[in-house]
Protein backbone atom coordinates (compact mmCIF):
# COMPACT_ATOMS: atom_id res chain seq x y z
CA UNK A 1 0.00 0.00 0.00
CA UNK A 2 1.48 3.17 -0.89
CA UNK A 3 0.29 6.73 1.00
CA UNK A 4 2.90 8.93 -1.07
CA UNK A 5 4.59 9.96 1.95
CA UNK A 6 8.35 9.84 2.51
CA UNK A 7 10.48 9.68 5.20
CA UNK A 8 12.07 12.45 4.04
CA UNK A 9 8.64 14.42 4.06
CA UNK A 10 7.74 13.12 7.49
CA UNK A 11 11.24 14.13 8.91
CA UNK A 12 10.28 18.08 7.44
CA UNK A 13 6.90 17.72 8.52
CA UNK A 14 8.19 17.12 12.21
CA UNK A 15 10.98 19.63 11.85
CA UNK A 16 8.72 22.48 11.21
CA UNK A 17 6.66 21.34 14.07
CA UNK A 18 9.29 21.72 15.95
CA UNK A 19 10.00 24.76 15.01
CA UNK A 20 6.61 26.43 14.94
CA UNK A 21 6.16 25.49 18.86
CA UNK A 22 9.18 26.46 19.71
CA UNK A 23 8.75 30.08 18.27
CA UNK A 24 4.87 30.29 20.01
CA UNK A 25 6.33 29.09 23.57
CA UNK A 26 9.26 31.92 23.06
CA UNK A 27 8.84 33.30 26.45
CA UNK A 28 7.80 37.20 26.48
CA UNK A 29 9.38 39.63 28.72
CA UNK A 30 6.32 39.94 31.25
CA UNK A 31 6.68 35.77 31.40
CA UNK A 32 10.27 36.78 32.07
CA UNK A 33 9.72 39.36 35.36
CA UNK A 34 7.17 37.65 37.14
CA UNK A 35 9.34 34.17 37.33
CA UNK A 36 12.48 36.58 38.07
CA UNK A 37 10.43 37.90 40.94
CA UNK A 38 9.66 34.42 42.22
CA UNK A 39 12.88 33.47 42.18
CA UNK A 40 14.09 36.53 44.07
CA UNK A 41 11.19 35.90 46.84
CA UNK A 42 12.29 32.40 46.90
CA UNK A 43 15.89 32.68 47.59
CA UNK A 44 16.69 36.47 48.60
CA UNK A 45 17.13 37.28 52.51
CA UNK A 46 17.12 40.16 53.98
CA UNK A 47 16.00 43.16 52.98
CA UNK A 48 16.05 42.57 48.94
CA UNK A 49 13.25 39.29 50.12
CA UNK A 50 11.10 42.46 52.27
CA UNK A 51 11.37 44.73 49.31
CA UNK A 52 10.28 42.21 47.45
CA UNK A 53 7.06 41.47 49.27
CA UNK A 54 5.69 44.63 49.89
CA UNK A 55 6.50 46.52 46.50
CA UNK A 56 6.06 43.38 44.19
CA UNK A 57 4.75 45.82 41.38
CA UNK A 58 7.64 48.00 41.66
CA UNK A 59 10.12 45.23 41.42
CA UNK A 60 9.00 43.82 38.36
CA UNK A 61 9.32 47.62 36.75
CA UNK A 62 12.31 47.40 38.04
CA UNK A 63 13.81 44.56 36.32
CA UNK A 64 11.99 44.98 33.40
CA UNK A 65 13.66 48.29 32.80
CA UNK A 66 17.69 46.90 34.05
CA UNK A 67 16.45 43.79 31.85
CA UNK A 68 17.84 43.51 27.65
CA UNK A 69 15.72 40.69 25.80
CA UNK A 70 18.04 39.46 22.98
CA UNK A 71 14.98 37.46 21.15
CA UNK A 72 15.68 34.79 18.89
CA UNK A 73 12.40 33.87 17.78
CA UNK A 74 12.96 30.30 18.71
CA UNK A 75 13.82 31.11 22.37
CA UNK A 76 15.22 34.41 23.98
CA UNK A 77 18.40 35.32 26.27
CA UNK A 78 17.43 37.69 29.04
CA UNK A 79 20.39 40.04 30.76
CA UNK A 80 19.41 41.63 33.60
CA UNK A 81 22.00 43.41 35.40
CA UNK A 82 20.50 45.27 38.62
CA UNK A 83 21.87 45.98 42.38
CA UNK A 84 25.27 45.07 41.43
CA UNK A 85 24.60 41.59 39.98
CA UNK A 86 24.19 40.63 36.07
CA UNK A 87 21.96 36.77 35.68
CA UNK A 88 21.64 35.96 31.83
CA UNK A 89 19.06 33.78 31.92
CA UNK A 90 17.68 31.66 28.58
CA UNK A 91 13.71 31.51 28.09
CA UNK A 92 12.71 28.33 26.08
CA UNK A 93 9.23 26.52 25.97
CA UNK A 94 7.64 28.99 28.34
CA UNK A 95 10.69 27.91 30.87
CA UNK A 96 13.65 29.86 32.43
CA UNK A 97 17.25 28.73 32.89
CA UNK A 98 19.90 30.38 34.30
CA UNK A 99 23.15 30.87 32.47
CA UNK A 100 25.09 32.23 34.78
CA UNK A 101 25.36 31.78 38.82
CA UNK A 102 22.46 33.70 40.24
CA UNK A 103 22.71 35.49 43.60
Amino acid sequence: MEWGVSVRGIKWAVAAFVLVMLALTNPPMPLYTAWAVQEIRTHASGILGALSSVFPGSLESALASSTVRDNYLLFSIYHTAALGYHVTVLGLVNHFIPLSKLP
